[in-house]
């Protein structure tokens, strides 16, 4: 299992990584979120289903491919960096009022993708919101800001 940064280690984490990146890297991430802006959908809710045995499936949130497609690449690219995100007041600030990422450091904006993408994991449907609702490619796109030019 990964050791978890503590919260005031976090952002330096990000932000180590994001240096690190390499222009393959970047064009990666570029290219990921330009495949879900331009994407018809970015997933669905199957609804509920009584089962033959008379049991229920409860709904549950399906991403678009293009959606997972991001994901894998956020994974990929090392930006699934763990850290205490129920414990980062400043990170649900952000994540309610999406217009302060424009103030946000781009490690900041990467640490808002993290803890959507793990908040999902106990509230079903909390990334397929979020990516609905604009505040991933917000955030992605404050991280991109982090780009620079590779010689």
């Amino acid at each position: 299992m990964v050791e978890a940064f503590p919260l005031d280690q976090a952002e330096v984490a990000y932000a180590r990584r994001l240096r690190e990146f390499t222009g393959r890297e970047w064009r990666a991430l570029r290219s990921a979120s330009g495949r879900v802006d331009m994407a018809e959908s970015v997933g669905n809710w199957v609804p509920s289903i009584e089962l033959d045995d008379g049991s229920w499936q409860m709904s549950y949130a399906v991403l678009s491919s293009e959606a997972e497609d991001f994901m894998r690449t956020l994974d990929q690219l090392g930006l699934q960096i763990p850290y205490d995100w129920s414990a980062w007041e400043a990170g649900r600030t952000l994540a309610e009022h999406p217009d302060m990422l424009e103030a946000a450091t781009p490690a900041e904006a990467a640490m808002v993708i993290f803890a959507i993408w793990r908040s999902d994991r106990f509230v079903e449907g909390e990334l397929l919101e979020a990516f609905e609702n604009g505040l991933i490619q917000r955030a992605v796109r404050r991280v991109l800001a982090a780009e620079v030019a590779d010689d």
